[in-house]
């Protein structure tokens, strides 16, 4: 597995907009946990080979396990007490025939 770490940290002055977490491309949602109230970890498979495990503090929208998603499909709200996302994403390198995974730096949203 080839593993990369993304915490998206939004400012003080962030937007309701800037809130939405979304899926970062089509896939299936694999897990839906909430480990502690309000603190929430989606993981999902990807079409393209990938798979993105969202940690963050906030509610979850009414999606369940096995669930198809949509790119740009909401998933849920970051909570106005907290300020961050992680997005852990991983291939499993065994199962990719070529590189051409479709991750690319724009594909990363920061403040």
């Amino acid at each position: 597995y080839e593993r990369s770490s993304f915490e998206v940290s939004l400012g003080p002055e962030a937007r309701i907009e800037d809130r939405k977490v979304l899926a970062p491309w089509d896939g299936q949602v694999l897990q839906k946990i909430e480990l502690k109230p309000d603190q929430h970890l989606l993981e999902i498979a990807h079409r393209n080979g990938l798979k993105s495990q969202l940690y963050y503090q906030g509610r979850v929208s009414q999606i369940e396990i096995g669930t198809e998603v949509q790119a740009g499909e909401q998933l849920g709200m970051i909570s106005p007490d907290s300020n961050k996302l992680i997005w852990n994403v991983s291939k499993n390198l065994s199962e990719l025939q070529s590189d051409r995974t479709g991750l690319n730096n724009s594909a990363v949203v920061s403040e």
